[in-house]
């Protein structure tokens, strides 16, 4: 048996030991059924996925790709393919989506290994004469291949790549699904704008922000003492010129004789401080040149080193990142250098070429924010269109969840990326402002803030209002509309998330309650998704707009209006919140400085609903193509095959008869996408698997209907079927249902779901039926087992036997491990003794 856990965090072993438990603690007439169970430790070597060929050149040449195209070479050849009608029809786009994900994974070394742990156990017979059943349960443990490591730090970098991925996910549902509809104008239309829109938010918003914070900090050096600044100016170089010197050593020189690379640390930094010297007094002859300049110069040469770095990373995860980054890295560069050259040699004077600057960029800024809005409206009309477009039936059905997704991913990254930002600019203002001289600015341009500009404005309260129009005076409205969203959100889970934080069988009772609470709740959260896109791209923009215009001024008068205009028009409210705001991060930030580690804690403490949400986009993430965590996880999973396929008992010699796979929410997810593509590329390794060793899969809170499919219909279409019948009384699953298990080789599939399961309920059953949440207690009055507990219009299955699910009563997700799931042990033995042959009683 091999567990698979679900998302959220989990520690190792964790599920293997509560399948153990539940088994050890299942009784029949009062005697256990299993044995206690020994640890052996079990080290496997973890070797990649095996992919005959990693590039399809099907097409007869590589299509042309946009520098900005997230999409590898053979989902391009698809799109190719599809567009010209000449697509294989045995090739699906999971495969090749999968594929891509794979086939640049190297793995990491020849002393890569997995560890994990073996129970064995013993499965006692009846009669208890004859010889019982040995059972060995392995974990598949991945939580830590997709997880976020400790670290407030951590913790908001992965949350803005989490933001941003978002329009990806996009992006690849918009473009399967243009893929699907081939020559279609309108679908390629609709795949171009969203497009736009997406790397308008992944591209120029996040290096903008980076651009004006490493600005801004340039007065840092200013408030050294005077008597340091020489000091530190010259070391700085020195340190710099050696650095420099030994990179470049190692790098490019690594032939040179001892005596050479030994005069090389001396003669290139006394080179260097020579040439600096010249460059500075020639410099001083046409204008002063003194250490603040230097300070200054230095700053620039230090951000733009870690820029590099954060932009190197960016790139290796959204392609296009440097394409855009280093030339508007280097003009903005350029541009800062010359206003430092061209001022004096005086702090003060410092300060106000970055200030210079940092208008620009935020001018830069704001145009981005701008052309995001206009190209997600037009994705939005545009995906309208498409949907009309489309045929009636599934396939209008399949296109409007693909708008839906589309909106979706650009308006919640847009939104909350919007908000988390400005209140991070609040506290950098709270933490920072103290930094700056006292001076007076006068802005490059006039009359483009909602503030006064046509006289000079102190410094600090210049910076502060700037903060402040960022926000725009609709940032006190957007945070009501957050919070709405999320009164809606906390009133569709309420009894869910009650159900994870005190669960009880005794719930089980309301387990048709709960079906149909989810259901609706559903609604709720669709309603809480249009709002939030309302908020992003129709009150934001509309609210600038009037303010620029001066619009509230005329309503302001009128009674009926007096209230909303001062609400959206209110700029003391806006300071005040973002005041706030930023006070408590400052004071968080001071407290991780103060006692280390305490914020790291509360990051933690919010880390389970980051790392459910990172589990879903890591799962899909393209990049860095050299290590997917998609990959990574693959071939840890199938190393673990291949041991078991090929692991005998070292006294009978015999293999395994069967495996069984126990996978829980997202578990189930990634072991049925692998098995679905280990049926196409096929490994000698696991040649025994579904043929001489049947496959058995139990899923668990299966997320494959509810949620992939749900909102990436092409790429998930395999998974999901379009029964609209109305299953009034108990019937058998159709043969043809989707998903099959023959597809994923494995010989039968049973699903167990909770009615309120917020992530996965049924596979196979239609929406229209009335016994989606019926529950049977798994020990009647007669105390009986598995099979007295459950009636036929519990379970559903097919004529064949290949397919079986059932409702195990109310809760929500996460508690299918515990003793709140009885039906869960018992239908555990079930499929063990089934697998093996055994009597089942």
């Amino acid at each position: 048996m091999l567990a698979v856990h679900g998302a959220a965090d989990r520690q190792p072993y964790t599920s293997v030991k509560a399948i153990a438990n539940l088994l050890l603690n299942l009784n029949r007439k009062g005697t256990n059924r299993y044995s206690p169970y020994d640890e052996i430790a079990v080290r496997v070597p973890v070797r990649p996925v095996l992919i005959a060929q990693p590039e399809d050149p099907a097409a007869g040449f590589p299509p042309r790709r946009s520098p900005f195209d997230e999409r590898p070479k053979n989902l391009r050849t698809y799109h190719l393919q599809k567009k010209r009608g000449t697509a294989p029809e045995d090739i699906t786009p999971d495969y090749l989506f999968m594929k891509d994900q794979l086939s640049q994974y190297k793995g990491e070394g020849p002393g890569a290994a997995y560890e994990t742990l073996r129970l064995e156990g013993m499965r006692i017979s009846s009669p208890p004469d004859q010889r019982g059943l040995r059972v060995h349960i392995y974990e598949m443990y991945w939580s830590d291949l997709s997880r976020v490591k400790a670290g407030v730090f951590r913790f908001l970098g992965e949350l803005y790549q989490l933001l941003f991925h978002l329009g990806s996910l996009g992006r690849h549902a918009v473009g399967l699904a243009s893929s699907a509809h081939g020559g279609s104008r309108r679908w390629e239309s609709f795949e171009a704008v969203h497009a736009w829109a997406a790397r308008f938010l992944t591209l120029p918003i996040p290096i903008f922000n980076l651009f004006l914070l490493a600005v801004l900090m340039i007065v840092l050096p200013g408030n050294l003492p005077a008597q340091l600044r020489p000091w530190v100016a010259w070391s700085v170089v020195i340190l710099g010129l050696i650095a420099a010197t030994g990179y470049y050593v190692f790098r490019f020189t690594p032939q040179l004789r001892w005596w050479q690379w030994a005069l090389l640390l001396p003669l290139v930094p006394l080179a260097g401080l020579g040439l600096l010297a010249g460059i500075a007094r020639l410099l001083g002859r046409w204008h002063t040149f003194g250490y603040h300049h230097l300070l200054a110069l230095e700053w620039c040469a230090l951000a733009a080193v870690v820029l590099g770095v954060i932009i190197r990373i960016y790139n290796e995860r959204r392609p296009g990142t440097a394409l855009f980054a280093i030339p508007a890295g280097a003009l903005l560069g350029l541009f800062l250098v010359a206003q430092i050259l061209m001022r004096e040699d005086d702090d003060c004077r410092i300060a106000q070429a970055a200030l210079g600057t940092s208008e620009i960029i935020y001018l830069a800024l704001n145009i981005s924010w701008a052309l995001l809005i206009i190209f997600s409206l037009a994705s939005w009309i545009a995906g309208a269109i498409a949907v009309r477009e489309t045929a009636d039936g599934y396939e209008r059905n399949m296109a409007r969840r693909v708008a839906w997704t589309a909106r979706l991913t650009l308006a919640v990254p847009s939104y909350l990326s919007l908000v988390i930002t400005i209140a991070l600019w609040s506290a950098v203002y709270k933490s920072c402002v103290k930094l700056f001289p006292v001076m007076y600015y006068t802005p490059l341009r006039k009359n483009y803030w909602s503030f006064d500009t046509t006289v000079p404005l102190e410094a600090r309260i210049f910076l502060w209002n700037l903060v402040v129009d960022a926000g725009t005076k609709a940032f006190a409205a957007l945070l009501a509309f957050l919070g709405v969203v999320i009164v809606l959100i906390v009133w569709a889970l309420l009894p869910f998330i009650w159900a994870e934080i005190r669960p009880s069988a005794r719930m089980n009772r309301f387990s048709a309650s709960y079906g149909v609470w989810l259901n609706r709740g559903f609604i709720l959260l669709r309603a809480a998704g249009e709002l939030i896109f309302a908020a992003v791209m129709l009150v934001l923009p509309a609210v600038i707009l009037a303010g620029q215009l001066r619009l509230f001024d005329r309503f302001r008068a009128i009674r009926w209006s007096h209230g909303l205009v001062v609400f959206f028009d209110n700029f003391t409210l806006s300071a005040q919140v973002l005041l706030t705001a930023g006070t408590l991060i400052v004071g968080s930030a001071v407290g991780l400085l103060a006692l280390r580690g305490k914020l790291d804690v509360l990051a933690l403490r919010f880390r389970p609903l980051l790392d459910v949400m990172l589990d879903v986009s890591n799962h899909l993430r393209m990049y860095p193509r050299s290590s997917t965590p998609r990959a990574r996880i693959s071939a840890r999973y199938v190393s673990l095959l291949r041991y078991l396929c090929n692991w005998r008992d070292p006294i009978s010699k015999t293999g395994y008869r069967s495996i069984v796979i126990v996978a829980h929410s997202q578990g189930s997810a990634i072991t049925a996408d692998l098995l679905r593509f280990l049926q196409k590329e096929a490994d000698p390794a696991l040649a025994r698997l579904g043929n001489e060793i049947p496959v058995y899969l139990f899923s668990m809170g299966c997320p494959l209907r509810q949620l992939y499919s749900l909102r990436f219909p092409h790429l998930y279409e395999w998974a999901r079927h379009f029964d609209s019948t109305h299953w009034r009384v108990p019937q058998p699953i159709p043969q043809d249902q989707k998903p099959a298990p023959k597809e994923l080789g494995v010989n039968v599939w049973i699903n167990a779901y909770r009615s309120g399961d917020y992530v996965g309920r049924y596979l196979w059953r239609a929406d229209k039926c009335d016994y989606h949440w019926d529950y049977s207690p798994p020990n009647g009055k007669k105390g009986g087992g598995w099979e007295e507990g459950l009636s036929a219009l519990t379970v559903s299955s097919d004529e064949a036997g290949t397919r079986r699910e059932f409702c195990i009563g109310s809760g929500a997700h996460t508690h299918y491990w515990d003793g709140t799931a009885s039906l869960i042990a018992m239908q555990l033995d079930a499929i063990i003794a089934e697998a093996s042959g055994a009597p089942g009683r």
